[in-house]
């Protein structure tokens, strides 16, 4: 990946926007470096700050005015930075930082993307309005959306690690902190930009996957427990069922002996009675169900005669209403048929009179009263012909005004409900009330021969006895039930505990396989990781002693640079194998050993491609050094490197060099513009001289 270009506003020292452009245009072939040059407190450092921050935000506490300090006094640090002209003009302040990165590789396709965090500030209570916002859009300002928003700064972090960025974007004067003495935070970042991590996070892996089946195992033992529960619980039941079996066979054999004693009861009352007892048991069972069918009958008797009493107490009020709407019935039907004979009687007369040829001519003999006469005479005798009423009609008076079919319906609807109580046929259910009564009375005569003192006693025993042997037939059928019930649980349980215990089984085998093939995976990478981490540790040796011996004035000084795998501390060994004190190194010494080492480490991972980004480059070294450094360290160190210069570093000799070697691909200088009162960048230009780009 490359930086394309870096936007400031309102940030620090620049008022306003200025961009900071063409940082990967003229980039290739030999040509790897910009060189950015600036005064003190033009904005090199700025510049330096300004990519940690946008790409970290809050997370980089390094950045911060004291390093740890709490996370409420992040709004306070970057209300303090906004540029002061801005904070001075406006009521709030817009301050944002934009990065614009190009070869990104996003599903093995490299991606133009650009990095924004922007920030709203209060200046007349120096705080932040909002926490600061995070925008990521491709080349064409469409918004990025290979990850959703919500991960924009987990991709960024994949993208560029935090712990690892300080082996990429470093102060020259401060990075011989790397090489202090055992440093837990360091050795952990040594471990992700070599790659031990991964390995570390897939050992924790197989461990929470150890865990699992630790709890997998836990819960086997759970099923295991039940299992246990459950036999117990079948023992219990077991133990119960042994309880009832002896209260069933114990009951038993004590209606056995109560049915002996009935028996010789029975005997010994027959011989008193001379009475066969099994006979009289029999007629008494008998007496018994004669009673229970009395009771029914009777009630069934009661039941007819309460649903039917209407139509016993009218009865005879039902029979005079049936004959006078008989009657009325009959009437009717008269005078509908009078009026049917009066009508046919006309036509009769009519057609007599008109209907032959002889008859037209006697006709026409006679006068018309004399046919009038004949024709009334006619009417008269054939209407008391047909219609006479009889005579036990006369006097009839209605008193319904039914049609004859609707007196017809009623008669109906009368007999029949009247009839409906006859067919109960009342006198069978008495006659068998009265045939009843006279069994149980004779029953109850044969009762009287046994009903003495002696034998009324023997029958009190005996009906204790039968009382006592249904009490203990119940109690023999309860427990039956109980016992079954006992029974059926316990197959129930036996079932469950066999299924579970061939699941556990089957799982226990399983987990064991897996148990045993997870640690061989956790050993192999154990294993692994250590020889993995001695590797690099041997190849951080061998480059970053090459490094030192190339760029060192005096490479007689180290002679061996010694690893530690696991600490990733460093030891330094002289010509005799002695162990140099890294104290007494000199300002210089130690930086160009830091240098050395983070060469190494980028050399180790130079597939992470990333940028390299250095303030102060040469701070605290001599001319020799210097002039090493320039030959064989910026040139080599990364495709893209940043070098934020002041006038007493890379000039001179040193400008030279990278110049001779065709190394620098664009100039920079950072000026000051006294009127807007804001640094300004100059493209082109290294301090007082133009120089060619490109």
């Amino acid at each position: 990946m490359k930086i394309e270009r870096i936007i400031f506003h309102n940030f620090k020292c620049f008022y306003k926007t200025h961009t900071l452009d063409n940082l990967a245009k003229y980039i290739g072939y030999q040509k790897n470096i910009n060189l950015i040059g600036g005064f003190n407190g033009a904005g090199k450092t700025t510049i330096f700050e300004s990519i940690l921050l946008c790409l970290y935000g809050e997370k980089n506490r390094n950045l911060w005015p004291s390093k740890g300090t709490k996370k409420e006094e992040y709004g306070n640090y970057i209300a303090s930075i906004a540029n002061r002209k801005a904070k001075a003009e406006d009521l709030k302040v817009e301050m944002f930082i934009k990065l614009a990165f190009s070869e990104i590789q996003l599903g093995n396709i490299p991606q133009y993307i650009e990095i924004k965090r922007s920030w709203l500030i209060d200046p007349s209570e120096e705080r932040l309005l909002n926490k600061g916002k995070l925008y990521l859009y491709y080349k064409d300002k469409k918004k990025f959306d290979f990850y959703p928003e919500e991960e924009w700064e987990d991709f960024i972090e994949e993208m560029i690690p935090y712990e690892v960025s300080q082996f990429f974007f470093f102060d020259g004067e401060k990075i011989q902190e790397f090489v202090r003495d055992e440093d837990k935070a360091f050795a952990d970042s040594m471990e992700k930009i070599l790659g031990i991590t991964r390995y570390n996070m897939l050992k924790k892996d197989l461990e929470e996957a150890q865990n699992q089946i630790g709890n997998e195992l836990i819960s086997e033992e759970r099923i295991k427990s039940k299992i246990a529960d459950d036999r117990k619980q079948i023992a219990e039941n077991t133990e119960k069922i042994i309880l009832l079996e002896r209260d069933i066979e114990s009951d038993r054999k004590k209606i056995q002996e109560n049915d002996i004693e009935i028996s010789e009861l029975e005997k010994e009352a027959a011989r008193i009675t001379n009475v066969n007892i099994q006979d009289f048991n029999s007629k008494k069972l008998e007496k018994e169900k004669l009673i229970e069918e009395k009771a029914i009958i009777e009630s069934n008797i009661f039941k007819d005669i309460e649903e039917n009493l209407f139509p016993i107490i009218t009865a005879k009020i039902c029979d005079k209403l049936i004959m006078q709407l008989e009657k009325e019935k009959e009437l009717t039907e008269y005078e509908v048929s009078v009026k049917s004979f009066e009508s046919k009687i006309n036509n009769i007369c009519r057609k007599l009179f008109e209907g032959q040829e002889e008859i037209k001519q006697w006709k026409l003999r006679l006068t018309l009263e004399q046919i009038e006469f004949y024709y009334q005479k006619l009417e008269i005798i054939l209407k008391d012909e047909f219609r006479k009423k009889p005579g036990y009609l006369d006097g009839i008076q209605k008193t319904h005004e039914l049609s004859s079919n609707d007196s017809m319906d009623v008669i109906s609807k009368i007999r029949t409900s009247f009839s409906k109580f006859q067919s109960k046929n009342l006198s069978n259910g008495f006659s068998r009330l009265q045939e009843i009564e006279s069994k149980i009375g004779k029953i109850s005569q044969s009762e009287t021969k046994l009903n003495n003192p002696e034998t009324q006693k023997i029958f009190e025993r005996k009906g204790g006895l039968e009382k006592e042997n249904q009490s203990l037939k119940r109690r023999v059928e309860l427990n039956i039930v109980q016992k079954e019930e006992l029974e059926k649980k316990n197959k129930s349980l036996q079932e469950e505990i066999n299924k579970k215990t061939k699941e556990a089984e089957e799982s226990s085998k399983i987990l064991s396989m897996q148990k045993d093939q997870y640690n061989k995976y956790k050993k192999t990478i154990e294993e692994f990781s250590i020889e993995y981490k001695k590797k690099m540790a041997k190849d951080l040796e061998t480059k970053s002693l090459l490094m030192w011996e190339e760029l060192a004035r005096k490479d007689n000084l180290i002679k061996k640079i010694k690893v530690n795998p696991d600490l990733f501390s460093i030891d330094l060994y002289d010509a005799n194998s002695k162990i140099i004190d890294k104290t007494k190194l000199s300002a210089g010494e130690k930086e160009i050993l830091a240098l050395s080492l983070v060469y190494a480490l980028i050399d180790i991972r130079k597939s992470l491609n990333i940028p390299i980004v250095i303030d102060t480059p040469l701070g605290r070294l001599d001319s020799i050094h210097r002039k090493n450094i320039a030959k064989g360290y910026f040139p080599n160190i990364g495709d893209q490197v940043i070098l934020l210069s002041t006038d007493e570093e890379i000039i001179g000799e040193e400008l030279e060099t990278l110049e001779k070697l065709d190394r620098i691909a664009n100039y920079y200088f950072l000026d000051s513009d006294k009127l807007k009162e804001s640094s300004i960048i100059i493209e082109g230009k290294y301090f007082n001289h133009k120089r060619p780009i490109g």
